[in-house]
């Protein structure tokens, strides 16, 4: 493995399989909330950076040119990820390309324990290739296909539950710290945004669940990304409960009369105990 810069202290691109590999050094208290677990959308952001590490090995990526935005996210949090992840963790990040098309492509990514191989997340997310010129989707280059995996497949994106006449409200601006270096915000801000907007929720007895979200172990994170946002607008998001999930939240975030982000939240929790 070759060493490189920042949080990641080994990397490893496997010709071969045509997997990255990459590991990260112990993590840091702020990547945990303060019930001691590890903060969901903080393992998105961990996802975030595995991805620029691939862009790396990708020499005739111009990211002065193009970027890769995230479309669609689906993190499956394995019961490991609550149980087993505290502060002296290493994590092992295992990616790989499962799907090209014309102007969107997905990676796969596996998160492991590095010591004991224990793994405690999966993943999967929907790329689309961009121009920075007019923002708009591109072609994808033919090289980026010489990565694919065998056996391709593209990610179909389920229709996100309809949005009930009665739901919670929940409104914040976007800050210079929501932003990232593509000058909109962050994927990762969307989802810490949504579970604010539900523990808000939750703590006005809107929801059946009654502490905030960071006390439930969490399941998953579907998120879809709809539209841009950017630095000082106005941002509500719409909270509801899942009715054919009771562990599930729903939270559509709009600007004005445009949606820009949906994101499902589900955490396990029991609700005839209403711990």
């Amino acid at each position: 493995m070759s060493t490189t810069s920042g949080i990641f202290t080994k990397t490893l691109m496997d010709e071969e399989t045509k997997r990255l590999h990459v590991v990260a050094g112990e993590l840091a208290p702020d990547d945990f909330d303060k019930s001691g677990k590890m903060t969901v959308w903080k393992m998105s952001k961990y996802l975030q950076g595995c991805r620029l590490v691939y862009l790396t090995h990708t020499p005739w990526f111009d990211a002065v040119r193009n970027r890769a935005w995230v479309r669609h996210q689906k993190i499956d949090f394995l019961p490991a990820f609550s149980k087993h992840i505290d502060y002296s963790t290493s994590l092992k990040v295992t990616m790989w390309l499962s799907f090209v098309g014309n102007t969107s492509f997905v990676w796969d990514y596996v998160v492991s324990d590095y010591v004991t191989g224990i793994q405690v997340v999966k993943a999967k997310t929907q790329m689309v290739w961009v121009d920075l010129a007019d923002r708009r989707p591109a072609k994808i280059p033919d090289e980026f296909r010489e990565r694919l995996v065998a056996d391709p497949k593209p990610v179909v994106v389920q229709p996100f539950p309809s949005k009930p006449a009665s739901h919670f409200k929940f409104q914040l601006s976007v800050a210079s710290s929501d932003t990232d270096f593509n000058q909109h915000t962050n994927q990762a801000v969307y989802i810490r945004m949504c579970m604010d907007a539900a523990s808000a929720g939750a703590l006005k007895g809107q929801f059946t669940f009654p502490k905030e979200l960071v006390y439930y172990n969490p399941r998953s994170v579907t998120v879809n990304y709809v539209k841009e946002s950017k630095m000082g607008d106005c941002l509500e998001i719409a909270c509801w409960e899942n009715q054919s999930n009771p562990i599930s939240v729903c939270c559509e975030i709009t600007k004005g009369s445009e949606v820009v982000c949906q994101c499902q939240l589900e955490f396990d929790y029991d609700v005839k105990s209403k711990l």
